[in-house]
């Protein structure tokens, strides 16, 4: 026997019972997991510069549990002032966890093109900052099969 490809669809509905292929993918688990919070973090190659600013009380493996337990308090923020200066904008995250009473904050700053600094760029940045600090808990929970 071998081991058929796992292939995920995309498919649109049609007329009536008629279902229309859109697209598909071959699904691939990642050969190796990495195996705690750090870990997962230090994994992802192509933003080792997002981790720099990352203050972590112990290993940030409450992280997962507060998951579990929903007990995490998650902030995020961003600022821009263009007095100071009109290329740079500047985000933090915060994740809380109001059982073991542990903090993770990350800030990071982005130069970029003055056409597209802004607040809200920085607010969503750092959106995308706490949600990358929480998928990391995740993926490293779902590996270790803590859920």
């Amino acid at each position: 026997m071998t081991n058929a490809p796992d292939i995920r669809a995309n498919v649109n509905k049609g007329k009536r019972d008629e279902v229309l292929y859109h697209s598909s993918v071959e699904v691939t688990e990642a050969s190796t997991k990495a195996s705690s919070f750090l870990d997962t973090l230090k994994s992802w190659e192509n933003n080792q510069s997002l981790w720099r600013t990352l203050d972590v009380e112990g290993d940030g493996e409450w992280i997962q549990h507060g998951l579990v337990m929903d007990s995490l308090v998650v902030g995020h923020g961003g600022s821009y002032m263009p007095k100071v200066a009109q290329d740079i904008c500047s985000c933090a995250a915060i994740i809380y966890c109001k059982i073991n009473q542990r903090y993770a904050t990350c800030t990071c700053v982005e130069k970029t093109l003055q056409a597209v600094a802004e607040n809200y760029r920085t607010k969503i940045l750092g959106g995308i900052l706490a949600q990358l600090l929480v998928k990391a808990a995740a993926e490293t929970m779902y590996a270790s099969k803590i859920m």
